[in-house]
């Protein structure tokens, strides 16, 4: 199924655009109650989106800069929706000359590079979906969305034309019972060497592709709905990771090894040797390009391995019952600063966003939470690193129903003071 957008004429200051989100644990299990007829519909109605929706605006913000950190504010995104901030993973990505903005429920594009004077318009929105992620790998641009219980129509979809138009890329994962079948949820994509990984279905679910969707075979758990949080994994190499927390309050951070073509496990998955991970959800889990350090962000800590993830011990760690507690949900390596890495997500006790780099070690972190608490009920909601090298900050405010990108620059982090976790 494929639709296509026709090009509107940019949108203006201050417009809004509708969007909800809701907490992957809501719709762990949804079904749908459309026919085809009704996919076809929707997919042409996505097509159409109004010129009454939104454009973010230049921020108004001022550049803050203290010490070693600046911050410069891009731009800003009114939501006229509730906006469940948590869930949000509106972020920033580039594609040849284009970027886009994932907005929960549309994906807006404009010209690179991003800046206030940026021209948005949106290319991505289907009525009743919400927007999980966006990827873009060597010119294709993959959307992955959820259809809180409609199931029945696709949820993976992928541009190869900048944006000009769309098509369903998730006829491989689909689960039947009887007579009825529904597409399987992902929220996490890598396109990896011609094949596509995604944790489709939820849990310790892990399936894989060699035909660009058409077909999938799960490398672990199985190609149905799991009434589990949505894992995240991380490949590289022959390695693969696993994470997440299946069963309330029982985390896992798990290793398998795959065969040379990716497509086969053959170690299988068992638990890395961690430190006691109590009740925290591990939330990302990301490799340091070229080396085998691995950190992995989880509820109130993060763990740091330089073994390819054999084993794990933890870099920052923060109670429950201290005040702080942040839920570490981002990680960022970025390939123009060797010196550097960053971490990002939202403080569990005061909602408020999270952020801290370290030296690329990932040992010693400075939390520069504060140059973001500009208001309250926000989150970090993505880290991107664009083809120029600059480090953007994506948030959502919930109070505010705003999604927000920001532009990082830190100075090298051996010359700040080192925070003790």
């Amino acid at each position: 199924m494929i639709f296509t957008h026709r090009p509107k004429q940019s949108l203006h200051a201050g417009d809004e655009i509708a969007g909800t989100l809701t907490s992957d644990w809501k719709r762990a299990c949804a079904k749908c109650m459309r026919t085809a007829v009704a996919v076809l519909l929707a997919l042409l109605a996505g097509a159409a989106v109004s010129a009454e929706s939104s454009q973010p605006y230049a921020a108004s913000g001022t550049t803050l800069h203290e010490s070693n950190i600046r911050l410069t504010p891009l731009l800003h995104v009114p939501v006229s929706a509730e906006l469940d901030a948590p869930a949000s993973r509106a972020t920033v990505v580039y594609s040849g000359d284009h970027v886009y903005l994932a907005l929960p429920e549309a994906v807006l594009q404009g010209s690179a590079p991003l800046t206030p004077a940026t021209q948005l318009r949106p290319v991505f929105r289907l009525p009743s979906r919400t927007i999980n992620r966006i990827y873009a790998y060597d010119g294709v641009l993959y959307v992955l969305t959820n259809a809180a219980g409609n199931n029945r129509d696709p949820l993976l979809f992928k541009s190869v034309d900048d944006g000009q138009s769309f098509v369903a890329a998730d006829a491989g994962l689909k689960e039947c019972f009887e007579d009825e079948c529904t597409y399987l949820e992902s929220t996490e994509l890598l396109d990896r060497a011609g094949l596509l990984y995604v944790n489709a279905g939820g849990g310790r679910n892990l399936a894989v592709s060699a035909d660009r969707g058409a077909t999938f075979q799960p490398l672990s758990g199985e190609m149905t709905s799991v009434p589990c949080y949505f894992g995240t994994f991380a490949i590289f190499g022959k390695t693969a990771l696993l994470g997440g927390e299946c069963g309330l309050d029982m985390p896992y951070l798990e290793r398998g090894v795959l065969s040379a073509d990716g497509l086969r496990v053959v170690e299988d998955f068992a638990p890395a040797q961690t430190p006691p991970l109590s009740n925290r959800k591990i939330n990302v889990i990301a490799n340091d390009p070229g080396t085998p350090n691995v950190l992995a962000g989880a509820e109130g800590a993060l763990l740091r391995s330089t073994d390819e993830g054999r084993h794990f011990e933890l870099a920052i760690r923060y109670e429950s019952d201290g005040g702080f507690y942040p839920y570490i949900e981002h990680v960022l390596f970025p390939a123009s600063r060797p010196d550097l890495v960053l971490v990002a997500g939202f403080d569990k006790a005061g909602f408020a966003p999270y952020l801290a780099y370290a030296d690329r070690d990932g040992l010693h972190w400075t939390d520069i939470s504060h140059v973001l608490s500009t208001s309250a009920d926000a989150v970090v909601t993505g880290l991107t690193e664009d083809p120029r090298g600059r480090l953007l900050v994506t948030t959502a405010s919930q109070a505010d129903r705003l999604i927000s990108v920001y532009q990082l620059e830190v100075s090298p982090p051996g010359a700040a003071e080192a925070q003790t976790p």
